[in-house]
């Protein structure tokens, strides 16, 4: 889950967000994601902020991560040699859910948040029409 927002994030051009209400906010967002059933644990209770600071040392699928700076957390691809598609591709081969899906819940989720609590780069963001169709 804490990849997919993170990668959903960065497509949105976020560099950092801050967590206070993160929990909240994804909590609202999974109410209407229908790819929540495969992740029960989350649906149950929704606790993204714990999910952020465990992500650099997660092991298996390392497409992305978030790490905590100042107070904020920021998303980041995993390997440097990865450009956003890419990293959705091998999120969405992983996880079995649409790249598409992700940026809606990341999108979602990001609406939840207030928005002086979310930094972006416009520059950074990707183009959501380069993404995979699913």
């Amino acid at each position: 889950m804490g990849e997919g927002l993170a990668v959903g994030c960065l497509v949105e051009g976020v560099t950092g967000l801050d967590p206070a209400e993160a929990d909240e906010a994804l909590r609202r967002a999974l109410q209407t994601w229908p790819w929540v059933t495969r992740y029960p644990t989350v649906r149950r209770t929704p606790a993204v902020v714990g999910t952020m600071r465990s992500s650099p040392g997660r092991r298996g699928l390392k497409v992305a991560q978030w790490v905590f700076s100042r107070g904020l957390a920021v998303p980041q691809l995993r390997d440097d040699a990865w450009d956003l598609p890419a990293a959705c591709a091998r999120l969405e081969g992983e996880t079995g859910v649409p790249a598409r899906r992700w940026l809606d819940l990341a999108r979602t989720f990001l609406a939840e948040l207030p928005e002086s609590t979310v930094w972006r780069a416009p520059a950074l963001a990707a183009d959501p029409d380069a993404l995979p169709d699913a």
